[in-house]
């Protein structure tokens, strides 16, 4: 009786097993169709393959990450065309798809991260780092990347926070301070709406910054530069223009010595960049 039960059971294990073999070879198969019409640049048709792959084999995690290479290959960075909507849409899906199964795949990371800013899908990409951080908290790389999409889409708090964030993780990275210092004058030189309140902490938040990074690298000749910078805006929350706005008699002193610590502080970085080799 034994041997009745056991024979069948094996049949349908071995069918099973070589229905299963049948499907993955056609995958492969039609994975390698996909290939060739990929490297012909054939996109469109190795779509197709592609996703004929899938059907024989819905668990091949590689198919995704060809699918997502193929959409990004159509897709035309920054259109809004229909067509070129849908491919972004479907680049990210499929880079998404294959990032379930490898989450720490740092090419396709880069590739989804290259969709959502070519794409201008701002938001995306944000929760995305932000995601991306809870589990690696130590990540500087990603957290500049973040504050400079933070920065760019006009989220100047958030941008300092998470350059902040970086000199926490590295508090002896002069580059770190030094980025601080910039985004600092930036806000503080370009931006009208800024009130002379905001702008007196820009000020001096960038330049304690840029202090820190010329103490780790007192050879920093552009950390010094954007000092000098600095230290003109303070002068123009005296006198934005002394032509226009006289200097107070009580002020004239002050004015006149952040102008010439400004100065010095311009020809210190004048004199290090030539004592560094081009």
């Amino acid at each position: 009786m034994k041997r009745i039960h056991f024979i069948p059971v094996l049949i349908v294990l071995f069918s099973a097993l070589t229905f299963v073999s049948c499907g993955q070879i056609k995958a492969k198969m039609e994975i390698k169709k996909g290939n060739e019409y990929y490297k012909a640049k054939k996109y469109d048709e190795a779509i197709k393959h592609y996703r004929q792959a899938l059907k024989h084999d819905k668990d091949f995690d590689l198919v995704h990450l060809n699918l997502g290479l193929s959409y990004m290959a159509l897709y035309q960075p920054g259109s809004t065309h229909p067509k070129d909507v849908e491919y972004a849409d479907q680049a990210i899906k499929e880079f998404k798809a294959y990032l379930q199964k490898h989450p720490d795949d740092p090419k396709v990371n880069e590739y989804l991260i290259t969709m959502y800013l070519n794409a201008e899908r701002t938001d995306d990409a944000i929760g995305y780092f932000e995601d991306f951080l809870k589990k690696h908290p130590q990540d500087t790389a990603t957290m500049q990347k973040l504050a400079f999409i933070y920065a760019k889409s006009g989220k100047f708090d958030e941008a300092l926070k998470w350059y902040k964030r970086r000199t926490e993780v590295e508090p002896n990275n002069s580059e770190a301070y030094y980025v601080i210092g910039v985004i600092c004058w930036e806000k503080a030189y370009k931006f009208a709406d800024v009130t002379q309140e905001e702008r007196e902490k820009l000020i001096n938040t960038g330049m304690d910054a840029l202090e820190r990074a010329v103490k780790i690298n007192p050879k920093y000749a552009d950390a010094y530069l954007y000092m000098n910078l600095l230290y003109r805006e303070k002068a123009k929350l005296i006198s934005p223009d002394p032509n226009l706005f006289p200097v107070p008699d009580d002020k004239v002193d002050e004015y006149n010595g952040y102008l010439q610590k400004a100065k010095e502080l311009q020809d210190k970085a004048v004199e290090l960049r030539k004592q560094t080799p081009s």
